[in-house]
């Protein structure tokens, strides 16, 4: 009889599967210690790994027209997947830049040769992909300047190649929303960042003042000439002891902590008296 898989197999298969293809497909091949880095370059070749693929697709959906806007769409697939390798190495920074070219390369090459472009957006809309990589991987300052920048290169084209009007019309709104978003997304992830940095730091705090307390007690604790265990308030579990009471009893303090308080009454020469603990926390073992 076969066996259906509980949901909790299906989805540690399922992250298995996904680690692998991200380590194959996405993850650097250099060592980056710094974990924000490296999810940043796992994004990147993401990015790259998709979109040179989804230009590759447009070329051979282009492949029946007259012009020659296939045979570049295929070229700037090709130099894609070449920026894609290039974000997965230590040059990861220049494939950040070049990122930001390559991909609008077609746009303006499909608005310089279509002598009437019948939806602007068609082809504008693939300015899109490189805003939102600046608003997933840099700064607003950087969205801010690539989107002008595009805007300015729309506007310099269609004043060289003279291009209908109407197309700024439906472009340069669409370029600049998409900015307007990629820099409201740059925002809140850097506001979630500065958040998360904050709570660890804060635990950092904690631990560190817990360490503090920890090592305050320990050296109290060892200053006491007098054997002390510190136990439970229930079984009388020893949780902890000082240097006196290892000393008298020849043990480590491993070897204490973790012991029930009747076992180690058994040792000759000590005395537990149970009336002392009735309704207390603190359990004190003396010697005879």
């Amino acid at each position: 009889m076969t066996s259906i898989p509980s949901s909790e197999d299906f989805f540690s298969r399922f992250q298995n599967v996904f680690s692998t293809v991200d380590k194959l497909l996405f993850s650097p091949w250099i060592d980056i210690k710094d974990r924000k880095i490296r999810r940043r370059i796992t994004l990147l070749s993401g990015f790259l790994f998709f979109f040179s693929l989804s230009t590759f697709i447009g070329s051979i959906v282009t492949s029946s027209r007259k012009d020659s806007l296939a045979l570049f769409l295929a070229s700037t697939g090709i130099v894609l997947l070449f920026v894609y390798i290039l974000s997965r190495t230590k040059n990861y920074k220049t494939a950040i830049i070049l990122t930001m070219i390559v991909p609008v390369l077609p746009v303006f090459f499909q608005m310089a040769i279509s002598t009437q472009i019948t939806d602007p957006l068609e082809s504008i809309m693939w300015l899109a992909f490189p805003i939102i990589v600046c608003a997933l991987l840099g700064s607003a300052r950087l969205a801010i300047f690539v989107t002008i920048t595009y805007v300015l290169l729309i506007l310099l084209v269609v004043t060289i190649f003279q291009i209908p009007i109407p197309i700024l019309d439906s472009a340069i709104p669409f370029v600049l929303m998409i900015g307007a978003l990629a820099v409201a997304i740059t925002q809140v992830r850097q506001r979630e960042q500065s958040e998360a940095e904050y709570e660890a730091e804060q635990r950092l705090a904690i631990q560190q003042q817990m360490q503090t307390r920890e090592r305050f007690f320990r050296t109290l604790l060892d200053s006491f000439s007098t054997g002390v265990i510190i136990t439970d308030s229930g079984y009388f579990e020893v949780k902890d002891t000082n240097t006196a009471m290892m000393d008298l009893l020849d043990r480590e303090r491993t070897e204490i902590v973790g012991e029930k308080v009747s076992d180690i009454i058994s040792i000759p020469g000590f005395s537990f008296d149970e009336s002392l603990f009735a309704g207390t926390l603190p359990s004190v073992l003396e010697g005879e």
